[in-house]
């Protein structure tokens, strides 16, 4: 059985003895559980992270102002760019905290200074600007409009981080041939003692919060079978993108252990697809012939296969899924073949046959 290596030196010394005592099924519990942790806890993070580049956005706003009136004194005139006022400050002021900044006169005596996120919905949710008033010296107070998108494209970030934590976990069951681990996850997930000591593995300097440096940290790395979904989730969060400070970030704390354990462990997939491919075709149909009489591999995901979604896999599915190819049959019930969208196992009179992973989706 593939086992997940855990160098000692990712353990702070108050955890080596817990850490020490994990079986391997223990081990991969705890690295599905992390994956299933950091997805929870990303928006509490991105709201800490939001508050705060809209707070620096200000600052930012007002520095600039204030770059300008000293461009203008030693002058006599105003920017052609934002790019000029590097002179006069320490590095560039057109991105920093996560937004880009510009200026323009709308008056002969008004500059409005304005910052907007770099990435909407994700480095801030609202644009910021202030008006510089050049004959009287006065910087005005902040005005903050919401950001156009930023909304929807916040929603579909933690949709698709949702997503790919809980990938990650059924990843990680999927290597434990024997079964063990599937079969005690939702006990691990539902004692809130496993949570708590998850949450402490992330929180590496042990103050009670993670923050984006501590999810970023190389340490956390070194958990081999969670550097896929790391490389896959945290490119979707830009952290450190235009000049975001990460250092300064603050940390969340755990709050809920109790959201882990209702979560659906079964993943989505396409009803039909046997083999796993994204394509329903014939060589679907003879993968559940062959497994059923021919002592052929199982399918990873049974419901996929179960294409008339009658609770059991037998020959009536791969009669069902010939129909639908070359007879004009009605299509596979929902969560349908491609190219419709993946979707879980609907509720229904039948209970589902599981899906142990699918990798299409």
């Amino acid at each position: 059985m593939p086992t997940s290596t855990i160098p000692t030196t990712y353990a702070s010394r108050r955890r080596q003895p817990r850490l020490g005592a994990f079986t391997n099924i223990e081990l991969l519990v705890v690295i599905a559980i992390i994956a299933i942790l950091i997805g929870l806890l990303l928006p509490a993070v991105q709201k800490e992270r939001e508050a705060r580049n809209r707070s620096r956005a200000e600052v930012g706003c007002r520095e600039i102002a204030g770059a300008l009136l000293d461009f203008l004194d030693a002058r006599g005139r105003l920017p052609e760019d934002i790019g000029e006022l590097s002179i006069f400050v320490d590095g560039s002021l057109n991105e920093m905290d996560g937004h880009h900044f510009d200026f323009e006169q709308v008056a002969p005596e008004r500059v409005r200074i304005m910052g907007t996120p770099a990435a909407p919905g994700i480095t801030g949710s609202e644009d910021v600007s202030v008006l510089l008033a050049l004959n009287s010296r006065l910087i005005g107070e902040p005005t903050f409009t919401p950001t156009r998108g930023a909304d929807a494209t916040r929603e579909a970030m933690f949709a698709e981080v949702h997503e790919r934590s809980i990938r990650a976990m059924q990843q990680v069951l999927a290597a434990d041939q024997s079964g063990q681990t599937a079969a005690g996850m939702t006990q691990y997930l539902c004692n809130s003692q496993n949570i708590v000591k998850a949450f402490e593995d992330l929180d590496q300097d042990g103050d009670g919060l993670v923050t984006p440096t501590e999810i970023l940290s190389p340490k956390l790395r070194e958990i081999d079978r969670l550097v896929p979904f790391l490389d896959e989730v945290l490119p979707l969060m830009r952290f450190g993108a235009a000049g975001e400070g990460l250092g300064a970030m603050p940390g969340v704390p755990l709050g809920d252990t109790s959201q882990p354990c209702s979560l659906t462990l079964d993943p989505v997939f396409h009803r039909g697809d046997s083999n796993g491919d994204a394509v329903a075709d014939i060589s679907d149909a003879v993968m559940i012939f062959g497994y059923l009489f021919l002592g052929g591999t199982s399918p990873t995901c049974l419901e996929a296969a179960n294409s008339n979604n009658d609770g059991k896999l037998d020959i009536s599915d791969g009669v069902y899924l010939l129909a639908y190819l070359f007879g004009g049959g009605p299509p596979p019930p929902s969560p349908g073949p491609p190219p419709n969208a993946c979707g879980e196992d609907p509720p229904g009179l039948q209970a589902g046959l599981g899906c142990r992973s699918y990798e299409r989706c």
